[in-house]
């Protein structure tokens, strides 16, 4: 956990209050503090989420499927390379990967909100991609559920890569969020990600990826997701 600044709505709190909210968080408990509007972002992580069988059949697409890598888009401005830089494979190239992925995925949400400080919900869609970062690509500070995708309601990623991993940055920095307001503040937490690590947080929170560092030309010597979006 980062603090870049001063939030004056955080300040307000007693600190019992704030600390207990961050406890639940850092230490996976359920989450049930009533705080401000101004919040740190509620998040799970999963270690060692896929077996070895089941990478193999990510590696196994990505064989298969690498030539239709394309430039990922953002949902309302399609792609705009200054704010997100990164290839990614789209859910019709993904049947073998979402055939046995997005069932784990439910299995998880269904059983942990708790976690993210929210209730129980019907899925009415579940988005999947798989995303590459290589030397140079980043995501800019931005939220998941936006006006054309409001509905997004829990956000997961799954990391993985190639042992050693050979790259650096890619890490994941959650901001503080106001919901009502639609602003985030300055503070943050920042997840440096590792192989074989999902991690789940609510849709509304800004945040973003840290440019990657690859000295390897070899694109599967790169950072690799699976990622996507379960409605309400």
């Amino acid at each position: 956990r980062q603090v870049k600044s001063n939030c004056k709505a955080l300040e307000a709190l007693s600190p019992s209050t704030y600390d207990r909210y961050l406890n639940q968080i850092f230490n996976q408990k359920p989450i049930s503090s009533a705080i401000s509007e101004v919040k740190a972002a509620p998040f799970l992580l999963i270690h060692n989420f896929l077996s070895i069988a089941e990478q193999a059949n990510l590696w196994r697409t990505i064989d298969k499927q690498h030539i239709e890598f394309t430039d990922s888009g953002l949902t309302n401005k399609g792609i705009s390379k200054n704010v997100r830089d990164s290839k990614v494979l789209y859910e019709k190239e993904l049947k073998d990967i979402s055939q046995f992925f997005l069932p784990k995925i439910t299995t998880v949400i269904e059983q942990n909100c708790k976690y993210l400080a929210m209730e129980p919900f019907r899925v009415s869609k579940k988005e999947i991609q798989l995303t590459l970062h290589t030397h140079g690509h980043f995501f800019t500070v931005h939220k998941d559920a936006v006006k054309e995708t409001i509905n997004r309601t829990v956000t997961y990623v799954y990391y993985f890569h190639q042992q050693p991993k050979s790259y650096k940055g890619g890490d994941l920095i959650l901001f503080d969020t106001d919901e009502k307001e639609d602003n985030c503040s300055k503070d943050y937490t920042h997840i440096i990600t590792q192989n074989n690590m999902l991690i789940l947080f609510p849709s509304f929170y800004y945040h973003q990826v840290t440019p990657v560092q690859q000295t390897s030309k070899d694109y599967k010597k790169g950072r690799f997701t699976i990622n996507g979006w379960f409605h309400n």
